[in-house]
């Protein structure tokens, strides 16, 4: 599926359907293209041109390859070209920007719309094109190089290289890694090791990366508090203010991003049959194979949950007891789940929490998220702050008259 403005680009058995979704509650057709695939792939759009990703069986099978269309007229969209395809990949995602377009390991020159020029980068595997400029990574096990030139008449100039192998995380596409874009951020999840209690844990990572011109830049990291990329978490991703939404097999999973931290938060409530998302302003569209499905994302649904009163930052001393609290609203039931230092806390799950005896270990930042069936909320985060957290004197020292003792 694709987006532009207040279209979607949808891809089934059928073939395409262009949906407006002016109205979200009444989705209406603008046109349609008919085509007959066993299993179509994903969907690009650049300008006025669509690309449609198919093929007619698993692998090993006969792939039908890449779908050229004219979406000058919405209404009347128009096929252009077919380029076959033998590759024994998945044409799940075709990235289209600017006059290129990608799929199946191959990047393509779409300059003239009528006949499409394959070319490559200056590596092997996967490309990210944004305008005048795309990253390419080498996806092979021993190698996980990006890639970033600009493209110009059909040649590409080398800006800038990346070694992933530096960013403390392994990277294995399609078993512990995947690298997700939007425009000019690229999203790479993957593996890394934290010590716990004694011993090494794996933990989820995404790295985000910004690119332009001049380079690659790194935005943040997060970790997060399991292991769950090996069950699907490599999937289609999304980043929507600080919120990721991850197609796996149960769904579409969500996670709260901040700081260097990456918290499970709960799921959209969408059949586990959905093959593909995206997201369109505060709208979730997903596809099943014979259903279009619209959902509102949490923060513009009045049912969703809403804080009305924040928790605050506050200071304690050795022993103290300390309360934060969070007022919500939304449809009921609301629960609670209350994070210290971006780690959930066992048993914190009410609207207050209550830390008795404090001591020097309670020191550092909370936060709590609110969910309800239809969407969640984080609230600000706070801080206990340890430079209050000072012992207290109960009781003075006295005065003592020491006598000295001679020995005649």
């Amino acid at each position: 599926m694709a987006t532009r403005g207040s279209n979607a680009f949808v891809l089934n058995g059928d073939g395409l359907t262009i949906l407006d979704l002016s109205n979200p509650a009444t989705p209406s057709v603008t046109g349609t293209l008919p085509i007959t695939y066993t299993n179509p792939g994903g969907v690009g759009v650049s300008g006025n041109l669509a690309f449609l990703a198919c093929y007619d069986g698993w692998h090993g099978a006969m792939w039908q390859g890449l779908e050229g269309v004219d979406i000058t007229d919405l209404s009347h969209p128009r096929a252009l070209w077919t380029i076959p395809s033998d590759e024994d990949v998945d044409p799940k995602w075709v990235r289209a920007s600017g006059s290129l377009v990608t799929f199946d390991y191959r990047l393509y020159d779409i300059s003239d719309a009528t006949h499409p020029t394959i070319t490559q980068g200056g590596a092997t595997g996967e490309f990210y094109p944004s305008g005048d400029v795309c990253v390419s990574l080498d996806q092979r096990y021993e190698s996980h190089v990006m890639t970033l030139e600009k493209y110009s008449a059909g040649s590409f100039a080398p800006i800038d290289s990346m070694d992933l192998g530096t960013q403390d995380f392994a990277f294995y596409p399609g078993e512990s890694g995947q690298v997700c874009q939007q425009d000019r951020t690229l999203y790479i999840s993957g593996r890394t090791s934290v010590a716990v209690n004694g011993s090494w844990e794996y933990r989820e990572k995404l790295l985000v990366v910004e690119f332009d011109g001049s380079g690659f830049h790194v935005v943040s990291s997060h970790v997060g508090t399991t292991y769950s990329f090996a069950n699907g978490f490599y999937g289609k991703l999304r980043v929507v203010d600080g919120i990721a939404y991850v197609l796996d097999s149960g769904g579409i999973s969500t996670y709260v991003l901040s700081g260097t931290s990456m918290m499970p938060v709960g799921a959209v409530p969408v059949p586990g049959s959905v093959q593909d998302f995206e997201i369109m302003g505060d709208l979730l569209l997903a596809t099943t194979s014979d259903s279009f499905l619209v959902y509102r994302l949490g923060g513009s649904n009045p049912d969703a949950p809403h804080i009305t009163a924040e928790p605050a930052s506050q200071r304690a001393n050795v022993g103290d007891t300390v309360t934060f609290g969070v007022t919500a609203t939304g449809a009921a039931p609301l629960t609670y789940q209350w994070y210290f230092n971006w780690q959930p806390l066992p048993g914190a799950t009410a609207s207050t929490l209550t830390i008795n005896d404090a001591q020097m270990t309670n020191l550092g930042s909370y936060c709590v998220l609110v969910n309800n069936t239809v969407g969640y909320v984080r609230s600000n985060v706070v801080t206990l702050f340890g430079t209050a957290l000072v012992p207290t004197i109960t009781g003075q020292p006295q005065d003592r008259v020491a006598t000295t003792a001679v020995q005649l």
